[in-house]
């Protein structure tokens, strides 16, 4: 039975295994992103390839040089809109893909499968060839077929030196290929830790979604990795997000059955439920506390009124007779005179 909340059997395991299938081509799909993953450089035929394609491929510089000066031009191309640039970043000689820039090539020429000889150079791990390639002007942001830039490529393979380059040549971080990975939710999805928390670093987005809305805490749950579904939760992460389906990662991490990883979601749900229960009694106390100062502030405010009203000369003034003079009491008669005499 199904422990995917509300979802067959039937429908949960469909869903799981398109989350597996969506990770298993994140950089792409088809036979042909297949077969670059598994063998990056070129399948080169001799009866496919010019004189200069040759020289590129077994690194004889002085045979490109010489080739340049005849007439074999330098951004000439094969059945597969391959130049000897991109052939010779494939197969690793640096000494060819000099001579090929100081000869003026296209450095940003794609071949059929839209690669550039930078995103060639880093498939094929020739660090050496695409450092060249990034000194002398490579755009590191031309994606392939599959919307993949160079630092996908560099994610996938685990080169955190590559990577570092690309993003001293100002690589967009959060690129997103054609399955909305960008490079920290591909190295989350494919469970490699160590670039995950390079990128990290550099500050890419944690909270990027796939074309699923699929976060990458629900690829980290997909893994039998404690390490990598902490790493996600600290980065905060939310735990309650839905994907497109309505799935939170909760319900990846039932219906996969890796049993620790669900005890972490569910140690950490618990945690915040508690934390958000304190922030509101918290927030519930200063309310009370706001509105306690400000009834005894107000009750200060009206004894000093009440105090005011009874001081002295605080009444109505006293009125000036006509005539503008203020009126003096009449001397005292005594003896019924009109002044103090002496009696005699």
């Amino acid at each position: 039975m199904s422990k995917v909340v509300g979802l067959s059997s039937k429908k949960s395991r469909w869903l799981l295994q398109s989350l597996r299938d969506q990770q298993r081509h994140s950089l792409g799909t088809g036979f042909e992103s297949a077969n670059i993953l598994l063998s990056p450089k070129y399948h080169l035929k001799d009866k496919d390839l010019r004189k200069i394609h040759k020289a590129a491929r077994v690194g004889d510089a002085a045979r490109v040089q010489q080739l340049l000066l005849g007439k074999c031009g330098v951004n000439d191309k094969d059945k597969k809109k391959r130049t000897a640039l991109h052939i010779a970043c494939a197969y690793g000689h640096p000494k060819v893909v000099m001579a090929l820039i100081e000869g003026r090539c296209e450095i940003n020429a794609t071949d059929s499968e839209e690669c550039t000889s930078l995103v060639k150079a880093v498939q094929c791990q020739e660090e050496e060839c695409a450092t060249i390639l990034l000194e002398n002007g490579a755009d590191p942001n031309i994606v392939d077929a599959q919307g993949n830039s160079a630092l996908h490529y560099a994610v996938y393979y685990k080169n955190t030196s590559l990577a570092a380059k690309l993003l001293d040549h100002e690589v967009n971080i959060e690129a997103t290929n054609k399955g909305g990975f960008t490079p920290l939710l591909l190295a989350v999805s494919e469970n490699k830790l160590q670039i995950a928390k390079f990128l990290l670093m550099k500050n890419a987005n944690i909270h990027a979604v796939d074309n699923q809305k699929r976060t990458a805490l629900m690829h980290a749950v997909s893994h039998d990795s404690t390490h990598l579904v902490r790493f996600v939760l600290q980065q905060g992460v939310d735990l309650f997000l839905n994907d497109a389906f309505g799935l939170t990662a909760i319900d990846y991490a039932a219906d996969f059955k890796y049993n620790t990883n669900m005890k972490i979601l569910l140690e950490y749900k618990e945690k915040r439920y508690e934390e958000s229960a304190r922030v509101k009694l918290a927030e519930r106390s200063a309310e009370d506390n706001s509105s306690g100062r400000k009834d005894q502030q107000s009750q200060e405010l009206e004894n000093i009124e009440k105090e005011e009203l009874t001081e002295p000369g605080t009444g109505p003034e006293e009125q000036e007779p006509d005539g503008g003079v203020t009126s003096v009491e009449e001397p005292r008669r005594l003896n019924g005179r009109g002044d103090d005499q002496p009696q005699a």
